[in-house]
């Protein structure tokens, strides 16, 4: 009877001791079983074997983790963890439509805000926020994005030029800038509400000749970069414009004299300072953190910048 007995409790305990795995199996097989597609998805997860490594981010197809079904979109971002060989996947996102910089699903005047705010340095866009931005598809960010974004809020476009197909060719800063005043002219014609108003009126300042109320040094675009930016600025009076670089240890690196610069603000390519991220002597620098100073007359201003290459 002691044995008996003893038996039953050594099976009770072992239950006790497999029920948790029992339960993670069968959720890890209910969450497997509600995501299967042949799509390419981008996967972001974070890989813990023995040793305590982890991983980094790469594309793969989900079939390859989860099998394959009936597809459900045709791009995501799905985000695993992998412990053990176990593949879980915990969320699916779709991409941002272009333009869409807030990210809330719908392109609005608030996200040609949120582009000016970036071009003159009053903010700063994630890279993820920097590339829904770009809906020239010229991997910058220009108020020729912003005006594009407003143009498409008020439907005098239907798409965007990084939608189109073939993709829209590269922008030199004379097209660039003929768009941009084109664009603000069609939009001065155009119903607009009183968000939109004042996002046009900040585009009108933007390309404006009249000389800014103040002299300010705003932030490069693109940043980071490889391995070419503009630095936009603008400047109350006529003035004689220089530009450091320096490397993080104030090394430096680069003088760009302007010489003597009209009043105006200076913020598109064909108007901004130009920098093809080389040395005094022609060579190209080093991927890292650099800053530049801009004097113009008795002002002078210091920002940051990355080179990633």
């Amino acid at each position: 009877m002691f044995n008996r007995r003893n038996l039953f409790m050594r099976i009770r305990l072992f239950l006790l001791a497999a029920l948790p795995i029992l339960l993670v199996l069968a959720l890890v097989h209910t969450a497997m079983a509600t995501v299967r597609t042949r799509q390419n998805f981008r996967i972001s997860w974070d890989v813990f074997d023995s040793a305590g490594g982890s991983g980094s981010s790469d594309s793969f197809k989900l079939q390859d983790s989860v099998g394959q079904s009936s597809p459900i979109g045709e791009s995501g971002s799905v985000s695993y963890k992998i412990y053990a060989g176990f593949h879980v996947p915990l969320a699916i996102f779709p991409p941002p439509k272009p333009g869409d910089v807030s990210n809330n699903g719908e392109v609005t005047a608030y996200d040609a805000a949120m582009v000016l705010q970036h071009v003159v340095g009053l903010i700063t866009l994630s890279p993820k926020q920097q590339k829904t931005a770009d809906v020239t598809g010229d991997e910058t960010v220009s108020a020729l994005d912003a005006a594009w974004i407003l143009q498409y809020t008020v439907g005098l476009i239907v798409e965007f030029p990084v939608q189109s197909v073939p993709a829209a060719p590269a922008l030199n800063p004379e097209l660039e800038t003929k768009l941009l005043t084109e664009a603000i002219k069609q939009l001065d014609t155009t119903h607009l509400t009183k968000e939109q108003k004042k996002v046009l009126e900040q585009l009108k300042r933007l390309v404006s000749q009249e000389p800014p109320i103040c002299t300010a040094l705003f932030q490069n675009f693109p940043n980071p970069f490889n391995p070419e930016t503009w630095i936009p600025f603008q400047i109350s009076v006529d003035a004689s414009v220089t530009i450091r670089i320096y490397t993080a240890k104030g090394h430096l690196v680069r003088v760009l004299n302007l010489g003597n610069q009209k009043a105006g603000a200076h913020l598109t390519k064909d108007r901004a300072v130009y920098w093809d991220g080389k040395d005094n002597l022609g060579q190209s620098v080093a991927s890292g953190l650099y800053f530049y100073t801009f004097q113009a007359g008795e002002f002078s201003a210091t920002r940051k910048m990355v080179i990633l290459k």
